[in-house]
C-alpha cells in the first residue's frame, strides 16, 4: 500500500518530469538540419536524425520534428563532425594559396596537423618567395604569416 508521503513524492516527480519535457519541446533552434545520415565520429554505425543548431553550436541531435527553426533538408546526405587530417604533409600549397584548402573542406577535413619535423609557419614574403622558386610553384599568391597565422588568429589573440 502506498503511503501519502510516497504518493506525494510520486506526483511531485511526475509534475517535474512533465515540466522539463514541456520546456524542452518549446525550445527552438536557429537551424535544423533534418533527415541526415549522422556519423558521430565514434565508430558507431550511421543513423538517421536531425541536428539542431543555436548560434555557432550544435545544441541537440535526434528527432526534432516538433521543434521550430529554419530547416535544411539533408536527405541523402551525411552530417559528420569535422575530420582531422593527421598526415597533412601538404601545408606548403595551403600556405601559398589558401583556396587550395577547399579540397580538404570538401572531404570534411576541418583540422590539419602539418609540419612533422619542421614548421611551415611563420613565413615572411621573402621566405615564401624562396619556397615558390624551390618548388617551382606557379600562379600562387604570397601570404606572409608574420605575426599571425590568419586574420582569425589575430582576432583571437587580441
Amino acid at each position: 500500500m502506498i503511503t501519502r508521503t510516497a504518493l506525494a513524492l510520486l506526483l511531485y516527480a511526475a509534475a517535474l518530469a512533465a515540466a522539463f519535457a514541456g520546456g524542452a519541446a518549446a525550445q527552438s533552434f536557429d537551424l535544423i538540419i533534418e533527415g541526415a545520415r549522422i556519423v558521430d565520429g565514434a565508430g558507431n554505425p550511421w543513423y538517421r536524425g536531425d541536428v539542431g543548431v543555436r548560434g555557432d553550436r550544435i545544441a541537440e541531435i535526434g528527432n526534432l520534428s516538433g521543434r521550430t527553426g529554419r530547416r535544411i533538408s539533408a536527405r541523402g546526405h551525411v552530417v559528420a563532425p569535422g575530420f582531422i587530417d593527421l598526415m597533412g604533409a601538404d601545408s606548403f600549397p595551403l600556405l601559398l594559396d589558401p583556396a587550395s584548402g577547399i579540397s580538404k573542406l570538401a572531404q570534411g577535413i576541418t583540422t590539419m596537423l602539418a609540419g612533422e619535423g619542421e614548421s611551415t609557419a611563420p613565413q615572411s614574403d621573402a621566405t615564401i618567395a624562396g619556397l615558390v622558386r624551390k618548388f617551382h610553384i606557379a600562379g600562387t599568391r604570397s601570404r606572409s604569416t608574420s605575426g599571425c597565422w590568419s586574420r582569425a588568429a589575430c582576432r583571437s589573440m587580441s
